[in-house]
């Protein structure tokens, strides 16, 4: 009997945590419509630059005063995961006052601020979401992502 009790809280917990870690990733089409609401302007880059790269689908930006958003969907989730790897190690070195980073199942954050800038980089599934802002920005920009459901 204290098995059977054991399983089932090991089979609540173990499918608890995989709830928390499963996040459902947007189309461009959904995070343009969000950014348009929340007054940004948006911009979908479908230059040779990005067409050159045959694992991105699209790529858009969305703007406001100090704080810039990029948003990418590529055509798999490999190609997302090494991108999002890339630009993390590019920010080493940088000035840093708080760094946090987070890898679930189809979920990575990573994000640091110092005195001048806040800076978030988030992949869910196949797509990443990019974001850099005066510190000012921060808790607005978080505000965003929280909608976004990254």
């Amino acid at each position: 009997m204290k098995k059977a009790i054991y399983l089932i809280i090991i089979f609540s917990f173990v499918l608890f945590l995989y709830g928390c870690g499963n996040k459902t990733e947007l189309t461009s089409d959904e995070f343009k419509l969000l950014m348009s609401n929340k007054n940004y302007s948006t911009y979908d880059d479908n230059s040779n630059t990005i067409t050159e790269d045959t694992s991105v689908i699209s790529f858009t930006s969305a703007s406001k005063d100090n704080v810039g958003f990029g948003f990418i969907v590529f055509k798999n989730e490999s190609a997302a995961k090494y991108l999002f790897e890339d630009y993390k190690n590019n920010e080493d070195g940088k000035n840093k006052k708080t760094e946090s980073y987070t890898n679930l199942f189809n979920y990575n954050k990573y994000s640091y601020s110092n005195d001048e800038e806040y800076y978030s980089l988030i992949r869910v599934g196949k797509t990443i979401l990019i974001t850099n802002a005066t510190v000012d920005q921060e808790d607005e920009v978080k505000s965003i992502i929280e909608e976004l459901g990254y």
